[in-house]
């Protein structure tokens, strides 16, 4: 068994992972307009920066491309790849809210029949309801959540940075958004 401190340090460096690895992608995003060849990329970076919501910059930049499909006519379907990833990433926006913003608890419960134990360590108590219960198990939420966000950061890596992206894979053998020693 976990006790309670291991949990919550577990929780904590999970926590962290998430708000990295959010950052990272955030910046590849900031990358965009330059490395899919918008002429006024640094307005539209100044643009990003006036948003107050990371929900406000992607649906922005999503907009943006969508509306300027001359500018990807390359054999790799980078818009179409750029949208995927916006879309992808527009989605664990709420996830991440959710894990961010709950309120932590210890929490324990009982089965009142039984006695057994049905709910124990750490949780974040979620006021959206971002899924189907009050409570959330933090280390299992976090968990599945950071994987879904590499694939994303994976995905905008080749649309921000393919050539150091594919020089990387070429290179080494593995893409650089792989961090085996993470997981």
């Amino acid at each position: 068994m976990v006790s309670d401190d291991e949990e919550w340090r577990e929780t904590e460096a999970l926590l962290g992972k998430i708000v990295i690895e959010w950052g990272k992608a955030m910046g590849l995003v900031y990358s965009l307009p330059k490395e899919m060849g918008f002429e006024n990329f640094a307005a539209i970076r100044l643009g990003l920066a006036q948003f107050n919501s990371d929900g406000l910059r992607l649906a922005y930049m999503e907009k943006l491309i969508s509306h300027e499909p001359r500018l990807f006519h390359d054999p790799r379907d980078r818009a179409e790849l750029a949208l995927a990833a916006l879309k992808a990433l527009g989605k664990l926006g709420s996830e991440r809210d959710a894990l961010m913003h709950g309120i932590p608890v210890s929490d324990y419960a009982r089965d009142p029949k039984t006695r057994e134990k049905i709910r124990e360590g750490a949780y974040l108590i979620q006021q959206r309801k971002w899924d189907k219960g009050r409570f959330i198990k933090v280390p299992d939420a976090a968990v599945h959540h950071l994987k879904k966000l590499k694939e994303v950061n994976v995905t905008l890596l080749r649309v921000a940075k393919p050539m150091l992206f594919e020089g990387w894979v070429e290179i080494f053998g593995f893409h650089p958004a792989e961090d085996t020693a993470a997981d």
